[in-house]
């Protein structure tokens, strides 16, 4: 628990996933910010211990880089000399999109990024391999496989929390309602937030918010290895994460806005 505490600096060159620092982005710390501390320890424990068995099968070492009184946005996660590690900021906390679902979410898809599988990044020219997962695969762990154990474990939290009015309506007919309400409420504080903060850095397509009843209409002629999807099409991956919760996994696909079967 201790390590949990220790502040580290990292060059945002070297992490894959999301890492910001922008001046106009400043989330103090206050008092009132300490049990959303709690539950971040709480949710960092659990996936460490959840997924530290999968990193040793790797023959890889694991640190948290977690900053709590670093003000500024950031999350994101590097691999280096055989010690996988995952970035948080506390400003990143603090946001008004914060909570217990974003946060959930976020760490979610940084370990996804070791362990979602293929397809994976091409961050090189030479067009070969990564050894972090592609954004979309690793946002298709997260609602897939990450988020599902969460839920099991904070399940009477979760159950307290606000959710999306458009969630509701999205997991009316789900075959296991309460967790399709969290994975896509997550997906929409996640998508909202990378929206509203980082507009600057959006493609083209994105002209507008990203909402839980709409759908991103483009369809790459590749699968995006090195790109980032819109926001809605990420927001697009958490909803078709769901389907795999039915019994029918013929739904059970990623969503053409990113992936090219």
């Amino acid at each position: 628990m201790k390590n949990l505490f220790s502040a580290f600096i990292l060059i945002f060159s070297l992490l894959s996933a999301t890492a910001f620092s922008q001046p106009q982005y400043i989330f103090p710390a206050t008092e009132a910010d300490v049990p959303k501390l709690i539950e971040t320890i709480q949710l960092m424990s659990f996936l460490e211990e959840t997924y530290r068995p999968f990193l040793a099968q790797k023959n890889l070492a694991f640190k948290w880089n977690f900053d709590w009184n670093q003000n500024y946005l950031g999350a994101g996660s590097n691999l280096y000399n055989n010690e996988f590690s995952i970035l948080l900021y506390g400003g990143f906390i603090r946001t008004p999109y914060s909570g217990f679902h974003l946060t959930a979410l976020t760490l979610c898809h940084e370990f996804g990024h070791l362990l979602g599988g293929a397809p994976f990044q091409r961050l090189t020219n030479s067009g070969t391999d990564d050894w972090s997962s592609a954004e979309g695969q690793s946002d298709w762990f997260a609602g897939t496989q990450c988020l599902p154990l969460v839920y099991e474990k904070f399940k009477e939290k979760i159950r307290s929390l606000p959710l999306a009015s458009q969630a509701q309506i999205f997991c009316a007919e789900s075959e296991k309602i309460g967790l399709c309400e969290f994975i896509v409420t997550a997906g929409l504080k996640f998508s909202e937030l990378n929206f509203t903060y980082f507009n600057t850095n959006l493609s083209a397509l994105e002209t507008q918010a990203p909402e839980i009843l709409s759908s991103a209409p483009e369809k790459p002629s590749e699968t995006l290895h090195s790109k980032y999807p819109t926001m809605q099409c990420r927001l697009d991956t958490y909803k078709k994460a769901t389907q795999c919760l039915s019994q029918n996994q013929s739904k059970c696909q990623r969503p053409r806005c990113w992936f090219k079967p």
